[in-house]
């Protein structure tokens, strides 16, 4: 028997089909449903803009 559902969702359309089954197969089964919402990274600038964030992550606590 399936107890819990764990689904990744970017907004995307194939992301909203695997929503919307997980829910179904939830209710089906009576399962709990987590929803991992996930994000995509920004953009990286050139040159020097990128030298400054890795500096900047390196030296992070």
């Amino acid at each position: 028997m399936i107890e819990r559902l764990l689904v990744g969702y970017d907004g995307s359309q194939s992301a909203r089909a695997a929503f919307d089954f997980a829910l179904e197969m939830a209710d089906r089964y009576g399962a709990e449903l987590h929803v991992l919402a996930v994000a995509h990274p920004p953009d990286i600038g050139e040159g020097q803009q990128t030298e400054v964030l890795i500096n900047a992550a390196r030296t992070r606590d």
